[in-house]
């Protein structure tokens, strides 16, 4: 069953009864950032682990245990169609991804407590945390890309979705408007610099990135205690020829997909904000 093209989505929700006056039709997946190691998505060494420990957890019944859905959203409410992964798969490649059809979900509108929209990370606002919450159930936490060239209708239609949300649903839109009143520059505190680069040690250590510390070296761009928001960090371990990125937001530690221009013009634009 095959959605790569609108015609085949929408056909599938003509097979469930789930084709309203006015179809938005796009793709998310499940963010492996919850209930898993904090790791980046849909980017070279990030994106491997990261949706290795998305499709490692198990499949239960139920939406909880999909890793992805199809989103019909209609004038009445969310159309979901479960998709499950076809073995494992190192990165998300959703033409290896199967339709659920007989674990298909309605949502009506009346039903829907809040969609909430936020930009992945700043460092990547092409991928949006997609959080649903439903009356009485637990939330979905999914991602989804702003544009995907495996699948054509998902960027106008996941467009729609957002403006949508905006003018509709409660919203939190994914936008940075830190304060700068109490935040603290944390660049020339050892202590917490040496917390976080031991962290990103013992992941690429797990991972068999790398198998020992000898000759590591580690580079902060910038650190911060942001009030209202947590830390803000950016920082490279280089050991011989491979240098790893991370990425420090809130309380959470990712591995992120990053060149050595990126890393200079992120951290320059950074620290510009906060002169």
């Amino acid at each position: 069953m095959n959605f790569k093209t609108y015609e085949e989505a929408l056909d599938l929700f003509r097979k469930v009864n789930c084709i309203g006056d006015d179809n938005c039709i796009f793709v998310t997946y499940k963010d492996p950032n919850i209930n898993s190691t904090k790791y980046a998505l849909f980017g070279a060494v990030g994106g491997a682990i990261g949706a290795m420990a998305a499709f490692t957890n198990g499949m239960v019944e139920g939406l909880e245990g999909c890793d992805g859905l199809l989103i019909n959203q209609t004038e009445n409410g969310l159309g979901l169609i479960p998709l499950l992964s076809k073995g494992m798969q190192m990165v998300v490649n959703v033409s290896k991804m199967e339709p659920q059809l007989d674990r298909f979900v309605f949502v009506p509108n009346n039903a829907i407590e809040s969609i909430e929209i936020k930009n992945f990370n700043f460092l990547n606002k092409k991928l949006q945390k997609v959080t649903i919450k439903i009356n009485g159930l637990k939330p979905l936490y999914h991602v989804a890309k702003v544009s995907d060239k495996d699948i054509e209708y998902q960027e106008q239609n996941f467009t729609k979705f957002m403006n949508r949300c905006k003018d509709g649903i409660k919203v939190q839109e994914g936008v940075n408007t830190f304060s700068k009143k109490n935040d603290v520059n944390l660049i020339n505190n050892n202590d917490e610099k040496e917390k976080f680069a031991n962290l990103a040690l013992n992941i690429l250590i797990n991972n068999n990135m790398v198998s020992d510390v000898n000759g590591i070296s580690c580079e902060y761009g910038y650190l911060y205690n942001i009030d209202g928001h947590g830390y803000e960090g950016l920082f490279k371990i280089k050991k011989l020829d491979k240098t790893y990125y991370f990425a420090v937001q809130g309380e959470e530690l990712k591995m992120i997909s990053l060149d050595e221009p990126h890393f200079i013009a992120y951290r320059d634009s950074f620290i510009e904000r906060y002169k």
